[in-house]
C-alpha cells in the first residue's frame, strides 16, 4: 500500500523532459560543453554548483561518482562561509 502511494505521488510531480538535467541526446550538456569527446552525444558524469546570482562556483566532472558529492559540498559550505545567511 505505501509503495503504491509513493508512486502515485511520484507520478504526480514527474517533470517534463524540458525540465531535466539528464536530457535525451545529451542537447544540455553540449550547452555546457559537458559531452564526452569520443561519444558526442553522451554526456559526461559533470555536477555544478550555481550561486544564487548565478555565478557558477563549481564545474566537476569525473565518470566515477565517488567525489561528486564530497566535492559540490565543500562548495557549497565554502560559499556559505564567505556569504552568510
Amino acid at each position: 500500500m505505501a509503495l503504491e502511494a509513493a508512486q502515485a505521488a511520484a507520478a504526480a510531480v514527474k517533470p517534463a523532459a524540458e525540465d531535466l538535467a539528464a536530457y535525451p541526446g545529451a542537447k544540455i550538456a553540449a550547452q555546457y560543453k559537458a559531452t564526452l569527446v569520443m561519444r558526442p552525444g553522451w554526456s559526461d558524469r559533470t555536477s555544478y554548483v550555481i550561486a544564487p546570482d548565478g555565478t557558477i562556483l563549481l564545474a566537476f566532472s569525473d565518470l566515477k561518482p565517488d567525489d561528486h558529492v564530497a566535492k559540490t559540498l565543500e562548495a557549497v559550505k565554502a560559499w556559505r562561509a564567505k556569504h552568510p545567511a
